[in-house]
């Protein structure tokens, strides 16, 4: 805990394994993608951290998107990015605006 206490942050690694199964041909030129977690078990890790460190976006562009309505979740809605990721949550996200979205979508695919 006295590390805890003195250090800005600390990363804490959760046993997850991530399993990417793309539903519908590939990645390239894809302006959304649609994700379903199947959860075998609870875990602490947090959405947020789950899905920027698969997309490989920062947490905050993905508070950005929830704030501006390209970002959806299913169940719990708003807070539900800062609460541990749930077996069937389902997560929304409009990449139709973005410069950089066949790279987001082939790393939400594996």
């Amino acid at each position: 805990m006295a590390l805890r206490t003195r250090s800005g942050q600390i990363e804490e690694f959760h046993d997850v394994t991530v399993r990417k199964e793309p539903l519908d041909g590939r990645p390239e030129g894809a302006t959304a993608l649609w994700l379903e977690l199947r959860l075998d078990a609870a875990t602490p890790l947090r959405l947020d951290r789950l899905l920027a460190g698969e997309l490989g976006i920062s947490r905050s562009r993905l508070q950005t998107w929830q704030e501006r309505q390209l970002l959806a979740i299913e169940p719990d809605g708003a807070n539900a990015l800062r609460r541990p990721a749930r077996d069937g949550m389902a997560v929304r996200i409009d990449l139709s605006g973005e410069v950089d979205r066949n790279a987001i979508a082939s790393a939400a695919c594996g």
